[in-house]
């Protein structure tokens, strides 16, 4: 908008020619002027008085006022309109300049520069407020075609009188978040929408383009949008005359979305560039074409023993880096039907001839428009010779343990059959002395001899059994079983070794439970249990043999006694083989540590697993959990 005239009333005849014109008889002296405009309002905003061309201009009806005559302009016109009024109205006797526009769409534009005056009457009162004006749609006919072009563009446009905003599209002022170009006037500078950083380089660009001298056309900045986040444009400028002066034209096109993705890309590299020169695997970047090495990191230089220099712009064939050339075809098949090789081991050669064992890992890469190889080689030679030591050392083992078991179950034949005789003899001296009423102390040594000849069959045997199951060689034959009648069986078998030891023994099982398990195996777990039980609880004391089932736990077998229980540490102990919890309260012929252990290994071949619990004094309770899945019925 224009700044304020002197007093009286100034309008345009015509381009480059002025006449001044008393308010008084205002319609008689201008319309006869071709493309003036006049109006007289009332201080009410009624129209009084309008030339045919205010009427034309602003399509006025019969009862139309000031506010449909603001209403007609554009909206980019509308403000300045409404503003030249309201000063005029406030600074009576000053002529107000405005710009206005006209018209819907493009082709039928319309522009219009005038004034407004604001009256005095008698007595100082408010008078008339004169508006009138010129057509100058024909002057501005070649700011019309640019207008008409640059708001169809799809770039942000804006046309700047040094930093001063003269024209902007919407594009422009959606990307700096703003409404209209009245926005972008409001402030003191365009430079407020540029980036801080960029600020001083934009301004020295401007100085020099209208000073004539050479400056860059094109170049990226910064511009902060409204609620203050930064955008990244690319600016494209160019000198264009606009109302018959030199201006700036400044194209702008967000690349935010392009810078960020070049940042992102630019991070991703660095990572990379770090990973590839940190890693402690040697990597290698190859030309899928040709197969030449493009670069190496120092891991790779130090595996194969030469330097970098030597490696670039060589392939692995003219390097000699493959102990076998079958090997590289090994990679190039797997690279066709996977697009990947994934730790292939391999033998590679280094460069005193020497070879290396070697992991490698190739996948496929894309670099500026050309196929790449990145190849991951991990030294394997550590975990080679371990592997190597680790079959030995199970080859070792498996042969131990297959002689062991060779000298227990050669040992066992060589043991039981002088203790059948043994046993069978000194039955029949026990049951001879007996009937003959003999000696009671021959008697009686005859029935020790035969008792630890059952022992050391005992112990004989468990130890045949270990073996065998190391070995994988026990034999199982499941069936169907009443854990109600297994316990009363085992209940009934152990009477004969318990004896007579004051110990109250019940057995306990609130449901019927049936499950599929090797019986026999089944009754030596439960009757081993059951004589630990007797051996470790004095007299007076209870046993209970339990059974019970569910869905979380499984199915329970357990012994519980109220001996003298054991600490963690025993605990341990006594689940190894041959070890052996001290106690005052061992029995004769307590064994040599094979009990627990033997349960463990049974109860493990059935998928299950054993649990103790015990407390010193507080006795012990030892439960064999099988899966739930073998219940049935």
């Amino acid at each position: 908008m224009a700044n304020s005239g002197a007093k009286g009333f100034v309008v345009h005849q015509n381009f480059g020619q002025e006449q001044s014109v008393s308010p008084t008889g205002l319609s008689l002296a201008l319309s006869s002027v071709p493309g003036l405009f006049a109006l007289a309002i009332d201080k009410d905003d009624t129209i009084l008085e309008a030339t045919e061309s205010a009427r034309e201009h602003f399509a006025l009806g019969k009862n139309d006022g000031l506010r449909h005559l603001i209403e007609s302009c554009r909206s980019d016109g509308r403000a300045e309109l409404a503003t030249a009024i309201s000063k005029a109205r406030s600074e009576p006797g000053t002529a107000v300049s405005f710009d206005c526009q006209l018209g819907v769409g493009l082709a039928n534009i319309r522009y219009l520069s005038g004034q407004a005056f604001q009256e005095l009457a008698e007595e100082g009162a408010p008078g008339r407020l004169l508006i009138s004006g010129m057509d100058m749609t024909e002057e501005r006919a070649p700011r019309i075609h640019y207008e008409q072009v640059l708001d169809g563009s799809v770039q942000g446009v804006l046309v700047l009188d040094k930093l001063d905003a003269l024209y902007s599209n919407q594009v422009l002022l959606d990307i700096i978040g703003l409404e209209s170009l009245a926005d972008i006037q409001e402030v003191e500078s365009c430079l407020d929408f540029v980036h801080p950083d960029d600020r001083d380089r934009i301004a020295s660009y401007n100085r020099a383009r209208l000073a004539g001298d050479e400056a860059p056309t094109r170049y990226d900045m910064r511009l902060i949008h409204k609620d203050g986040h930064t955008v990244w444009v690319d600016s494209l400028v160019t000198m264009i005359e606009w109302d018959g002066a030199p201006a700036v034209l400044l194209a702008l096109q967000d690349i935010s979305g392009e810078v960020k993705a070049k940042a992102e890309k630019e991070k991703s590299e660095n990572i990379l560039e770090h990973v590839f020169d940190l890693s402690p695997d040697g990597m290698v970047l190859t030309k899928l074409s040709d197969g030449r090495f493009m670069d190496a990191n120092q891991a790779f230089v130090e595996l194969t023993g030469r330097e970098r220099s030597d490696i670039i712009g060589k392939t692995g064939e003219e390097l000699g880096i493959y102990d076998s050339l079958s090997d590289r075809n090994r990679i190039k098949e797997l690279l066709e039907r996977d697009n990947v090789v994934r730790n292939l081991h391999l033998v590679g050669r280094r460069s005193d001839g020497s070879t290396s064992h070697v992991s490698i890992s190739v996948a496929k890469t894309t670099l500026d428009d050309e196929d790449y190889l990145i190849t991951i080689v991990r030294d394997i030679n550590d975990t080679k010779r371990a592997e190597e030591d680790l079959r030995e050392s199970e080859e070792a083992a498996i042969l131990a343990n297959r002689s062991k078991s060779d000298f227990l179950a050669n040992m066992s034949h060589e043991l039981r059959t002088p203790l059948n005789a043994i046993l069978g003899f000194s039955e029949l001296i026990r049951d001879g002395l007996e009937r003959s009423k003999g000696d009671e102390r021959l008697c009686e040594y005859a029935s020790d001899i035969h008792t630890s000849g059952h022992h050391l069959l005992d112990i004989i045997n468990d130890i045949l059994d270990l073996s065998r199951i190391e070995a994988g060689k026990m034999d199982f034959s499941e069936s169907r079983i009443d854990a109600q009648e297994v316990m009363e069986q085992c209940l009934r078998l152990s009477k004969n070794r318990v004896g007579d030891v004051g110990l109250k023994i019940t057995i306990k099982c609130d449901q019927p439970i049936l499950f599929y398990a090797d019986k026999r195996r089944i009754k030596q777990i439960i009757i081993n249990l059951l004589s630990n039980a007797v051996k470790f609880t004095p007299a007076g004391g209870a046993i209970e043999i339990g059974a019970e089932a569910s869905p979380e736990v499984g199915i329970t077998l357990y012994v519980k006694d109220s001996g003298c229980g054991m600490c963690e540490k025993d605990i341990l102990s006594a689940l190894e083989p041959f070890g052996q919890v001290g106690s005052p309260l061992t029995r004769r012929n307590d064994g040599v540590g094979l009990g627990l252990p033997l349960v463990k290994a049974l109860v493990e071949l059935h998928d299950g697993k054993l649990t103790v619990e015990s407390d010193l004094g507080e006795g012990t309770k030892v439960s064999v959990i099988l899966p739930y899945e073998r219940l049935t019925g």
